[in-house]
């Protein structure tokens, strides 16, 4: 397996990606985002890498990596270098959240229907509490005495970090990845200025799961970004 990165290109010269995950042919939509990125990439002189975001064992299957291939060059679209499959680059990733990333990473046992559970028993308290604040007084509405940062629903997407300080072992449990707790910002080529704050928006990351199978979203991200998080503090999720 592979031990480092690929040749780098150049900083002056545009890199396209295109990475499609093989767990079934390509379809309409796969093949729009194919030839856009191609066309454009091409059209200013940069490079078409290709990667295959294989890392889910489970439902990638190998044929459907080959039709991908076919499909691409019956098309057109040669991409340039050698293809890059993220099952082949495991190691890469299992040493950066041992190393760079370990700081930032915590061991989690949460389950799906664990979080739904929790959420659904914050739902209960959260109306539990607006009840006994309705029997307190009869002046106003409900709506009315409850301030406007208690309406608002809590985001049952984030991981509410449950496991942060519970100290479980990172190799038999999912690991996750904090997030700082703060506004980042890019610049999207078609929708201009975006900002998020992905603590709040998805809250920790799975970067590995139980199974050691590793997350897409660790995988496609730029290994550069991480190796500046662990000193900027800062996670910045690049779909390239």
């Amino acid at each position: 397996m592979p031990t480092t990165m690929p040749n780098q290109t150049p900083p002056s010269q545009p890199i396209g990606r295109f990475a499609p995950s093989p767990t079934g042919e390509l379809h309409l939509g796969s093949l729009t985002t194919a030839l856009a990125s191609f066309c454009h990439i091409k059209s200013i002189g940069g490079k078409w890498l290709l990667r295959m975001e294989d890392t889910d064992t489970e439902r990638c299957d190998r044929q459907f990596t080959e039709q991908i291939l076919m499909d691409l060059e019956a098309l057109g679209l040669h991409w340039d270098g050698d293809v890059i499959y993220q099952s082949e680059r495991i190691d890469i990733y299992n040493d950066y959240l041992s190393s760079y990333l370990g700081p930032l990473t915590y061991g989690c046992q949460c389950s799906r229907k664990d979080l739904e559970q929790y959420w659904a028993q914050e739902e209960i308290s959260r109306n539990h509490s607006r009840a006994s604040l309705a029997a307190l007084t009869d002046q106003t509405s409900l709506d009315e005495q409850v301030s406007p940062i208690d309406q608002v629903q809590p985001n049952r997407q984030r991981y509410p970090r449950r496991c942060v300080a519970s100290d479980l072992d990172r190799q038999q449990h999912k690991l996750r990845i904090q997030l700082p707790d703060y506004r980042i910002g890019f610049n999207d080529g078609i929708q201009g200025l975006q900002w998020d704050n992905p603590q709040q928006t998805l809250g920790d990351m799975v970067a590995r799961r139980q199974d050691n199978m590793i997350n897409y979203i660790l995988a496609a991200s730029s290994m550069m970004v991480y190796s500046r998080l662990l000193i900027s503090c800062v996670v910045s999720i690049f779909y390239l």
